[in-house]
């Protein structure tokens, strides 16, 4: 019989993660919430001190239920990004998955750098339409790409980029004289004047909202690239919209937007040095990756110990 704490798994298929935690848990009390509308009572029916939360579609995270439950101790999030459960109550311990997309991330941002230089898309195009065309080439040694976001992602794409030749400058809120090479938030326009590649590694924040701006984008060098790997809300679309089609950019690849899905009817579909891709980044046999994560943060938290990737409520993150 079991006689340990009650955890809610809040998914939209939560059967086998309930089944594995059970075996691996016999004496946690584990119930499956199966949608965002169900939420409320289930909270109010089963009290858990812990939720297991994963987003369900596109609709509104429910994150003041999670709050003003009563019993709710500790919210461990399914994905690297809280921004769904902004502003964070301080009672609440709110855990992240960070760390389990930073391999895929990382490759997604060389193979577009790669691909811009080597002019993939262009090749591609010349193809469908039948055209023998030869381009110069360009190498990635030597150049620059600028990090904005040094976190658990942003260091897995420097050290992917200078293991192939690139000179890399990453930004955090305060630079550190422990980190050569990484310099402070009040420095981004200068060194993203520098850049042949801007890569967003944010979490979206109040501080983060509409950071990359026009005036950040238009101090960019002509021909650099931008790609956004964080979060929507991040990169002022209208401004990019112009700064692709005006310069300075040569070329953009957003993978996440203020509106996801993104809608039929948004400009940035015909923007034809815009490369979109549909909040991918996730890695075979994610769902695995976080449940085992979750799986050892609960033993911490049945022991006592400190978790991992505990989210601090100031800075959201």
């Amino acid at each position: 019989m079991t006689s340990g704490p009650t955890v809610l798994v809040l998914s939209a298929s939560p059967a086998a993660d309930v089944k594995l935690l059970r075996r691996r848990f016999p004496r946690v009390n584990f119930f499956a919430c199966l949608s965002y509308e169900a939420l409320s009572e289930d909270l109010a029916r089963h009290r858990p001190r812990v939720v297991f939360a994963a987003k369900i579609g596109s609709e509104p995270f429910p994150r003041e239920a999670l709050f003003t439950s009563p019993s709710v101790e500790w919210i461990q999030c399914a994905s690297a990004g809280v921004d769904h459960l902004h502003p964070i109550d301080s009672r609440v311990r709110v855990s992240s998955a960070s760390g389990i997309h930073d391999d895929a991330l990382a490759d997604y941002v060389i193979c577009h750098a790669l691909g811009s230089n080597l002019h993939v898309r262009a090749f591609a195009k010349q193809q469908r339409e039948r055209q023998w065309q030869p381009r110069e080439l360009a190498t990635a040694t030597g150049q620059r790409m600028v990090v904005l976001g040094f976190g658990s992602i942003g260091r897995r794409v420097a050290l992917k980029a200078r293991g192939i030749g690139m000179d890399v400058i990453g930004i955090r809120r305060r630079a550190s004289a422990s980190e050569p090479g990484v310099v402070g938030l009040d420095q981004l326009q200068e060194v993203a004047a520098t850049a042949d590649f801007l890569v967003v590694c944010l979490p979206l924040t109040p501080r983060t909202k509409g950071l990359v701006s026009a005036e950040t984008l238009a101090t960019m060098k002509s021909g650099s690239v931008l790609v956004n790997i964080s979060r929507g809300g991040i990169v002022d679309e209208p401004a990019l919209v112009r700064a692709l089609t005006e310069g300075p950019l040569k070329a953009a690849v957003m993978d996440v937007f203020e509106t996801e899905p993104l809608p039929d009817d948004s400009d940035l579909w015909d923007v034809a040095n815009l490369t979109i891709t549909p909040h991918t980044g996730d890695i075979a046999g994610w769902q695995d990756k976080v449940r085992a994560l979750f799986e050892d943060n609960l033993e911490r938290f049945l022991r006592g110990d400190p978790l991992r990737n505990v989210v601090s409520p100031d800075d959201g993150y």
